[in-house]
């Protein structure tokens, strides 16, 4: 985070450079009436299913809505009969095959009017002391197709719902609604960027800021481990993230979580694949994923 100290026997900071930069904006003032939801520091709301209360853990970088199977047992949605089935999923440390219970319509009431109607997939025990696993995961999908827009402050954020009815019609997922928002950064050296260009995962289910162990050993090559990362977003505006952890293996080199957006007021349009954060007095945006392409006229 900024002004924190240098610790000892580990090096200076990390610095990246976003490509392409960010662009000022005029931000817009959210409307007053979407259903407003309340998010805790771990991007977590309240929620409840077969009237039983959970948290709900906003996670952009899931593919599939997710129940672990201990918090299945206790909402009620599997009594330990079901047929598991072979699923490759994305996982912390990559894509894995699991064998998983699908369950077609879980019913997810998040508040203020708000329900997700949404298939789920329910993990096995196994993997639960890797996550939160009390927590039901809702998936990028989810968050894009109630058009919701975070505003991050310090301690956690508030979640506008701008389209909750359609969180109660029919899933049709699509290749970019699950596609996950990525940005793409290279090392920052004197004069510009050097080097391949690198993957940065943008995950509200993570915290900190991440490397994976591969990229990290062809970062340092023998230099010591840097304290935290310095991401230059271009327009004089740089976010400041750290300790910086490390994951086994990914399929992106870097995962930036929430608390660096809490920590700079960040604001995530999921539906509009944007970043939005501010820079003295005026705003500046930040894409997450490429604009669509223009369907090809046939005649």
């Amino acid at each position: 985070m900024p002004g924190a100290a240098k610790k000892r026997g580990r090096g200076a900071a990390l610095r990246l450079v976003l490509e392409p930069p960010a662009v000022p904006v005029r931000r817009r003032r959210p409307g007053r009436q979407h259903p407003r939801l309340s998010a805790d520091a771990n991007n977590r709301v309240q929620g409840r299913v077969n009237g039983r209360a959970c948290l709900v853990q906003l996670d952009s970088g899931a593919e599939v809505t997710v129940v672990f199977w201990s918090a299945a047992l206790r909402l009620g949605l599997v009594r330990g009969g079901e047929r598991a089935v072979r699923q490759e999923v994305v996982l912390w440390t990559g894509r894995q095959a699991l064998r998983v219970v699908q369950l077609d319509s879980v019913t997810i009431e998040l508040g203020g009017g708000v329900q997700v109607v949404t298939p789920a997939t329910v993990f096995p025990a196994w993997l639960e002391h890797q996550y939160d696993a009390q927590a039901v995961v809702l998936d990028a999908h989810q968050l894009r197709r109630g058009a919701m827009v975070q505003l991050f402050r310090p301690g956690g954020s508030d979640l506008l719902v701008r389209r909750p009815r359609r969180l109660q019609g029919r899933v049709r997922k699509t290749r970019r609604s699950v596609q996950p928002d990525v940005l793409t950064v290279r090392v920052a050296r004197d004069g510009g960027a050097a080097g391949a260009p690198m993957t940065m995962l943008l995950d509200t289910g993570a915290t900190g800021v991440h490397v994976s162990c591969e990229r990290r050993a062809l970062l340092l090559s023998g230099r010591p481990p840097p304290r935290g990362l310095e991401l230059d977003l271009g327009g004089g505006l740089c976010l400041h993230a750290g300790p910086l952890g490390v994951v086994p293996s990914n399929d992106h080199d870097f995962i930036l979580g929430v608390a660096v957006l809490c920590a700079n007021g960040a604001v995530l349009d999921h539906g509009r694949h944007t970043l939005d954060l501010r820079a003295g007095a005026g705003w500046w945006r930040v894409f997450t994923q490429p604009p669509p392409r223009a369907p090809r006229r046939l005649y």
